[in-house]
């Protein structure tokens, strides 16, 4: 029983793609977008790329793109993978 406990942490954490070496615990859209609106950043896994990440301004959920200039973000239409995903993590 201990090993299928050990199994599922290990599902629900990974090695973040950001620059540190640390072990963080991927979120659900619902968990992640409560820290969002409380200011902070998120990214999934899926998009490799720590440097794309959503966030609010003017009260809108945006998506800021790291091949992008620094100041152009996009509104986010959210898919149902973004919704479904376990993948998040905050940045």
């Amino acid at each position: 029983m201990r090993d299928h406990h050990q199994k599922q942490n290990n599902m629900e954490e990974t090695t973040s793609p950001l620059p540190k070496d640390e072990v963080i615990r991927m979120l659900s859209f619902p968990e992640v977008i409560i820290d969002v609106t409380g200011g902070r950043k998120a990214t999934r896994l899926e998009w490799r790329d720590a440097d794309t990440y959503i966030f609010i301004k003017d009260d809108i959920l945006q998506l800021r793109k790291s091949q992008d200039d620094p100041e152009v973000t996009h509104s986010l239409i959210v898919s149902m993978g973004d919704l479904v995903g376990t993948d998040w993590i905050l940045v």
